[in-house]
């Protein structure tokens, strides 16, 4: 269990890594967890326990885009159980929860708000191609549908990558 919270972390992390990059890239202005967007308590007071993972800001938007990072197993018990008639319900899901953990601070900070959903096994949610879409809008390069293409398959593997990392772990242990 341990080895597979360190691999989701890292996954995470460079998923995230890939978005900023991306931004940086397209000469955009994007932070890693911006200070003083956390989460608010039910009496209203800010948290230190959740924080969306960037911040982007586009020219035409003075206070930028929010967005989080999630990854979700399509093959664990209550993926299969929720995707049963729906093959991205899971992961629509794991999209509603990050938009109901942050709205607050969106509508607070008047920021725009995205999702970026992709699953352990490589695949993107529709939340993850709006994010990298969006980014890329902003982009001058005529070669918008290669970078689009580059990136997404350079978070793919670097997912498979840390699958791989998490199995090898796991079989050393065993």
């Amino acid at each position: 269990i341990f080895e597979n919270k360190i691999g989701r972390d890292r996954m995470h992390n460079r998923i995230l890594a890939k978005l900023l990059q991306l931004a940086d890239r397209c000469l955009l202005v994007a932070h890693r967890e911006p200070k003083g967007y956390n989460t608010i308590d039910e009496n209203g007071r800010p948290t230190d326990k959740k924080r969306p993972d960037g911040i982007i800001y586009f020219a035409d938007n003075q206070h930028g885009l929010l967005f989080d990072v999630a990854t979700v197993d399509p093959i664990g018990k209550t993926a299969l159980q929720r995707n049963k008639n729906d093959s991205h319900a899971y992961s629509q899901e794991a999209a509603n929860g990050k938009m109901k953990d942050y709205k607050h601070i969106a509508a607070k900070k008047k920021c725009d708000l995205q999702p970026f959903i992709v699953t352990t096994l490589g695949g993107f949610h529709q939340t993850a191609i709006d994010l990298v879409n969006k980014i890329l809008r902003t982009s001058k390069a005529s070669n918008k549908n290669e970078i689009f293409y580059r990136y997404l398959s350079q978070i793919s593997c670097a997912i498979m990558r840390d699958n791989a990392a998490i199995v090898q772990t796991a079989h050393r242990r065993a």
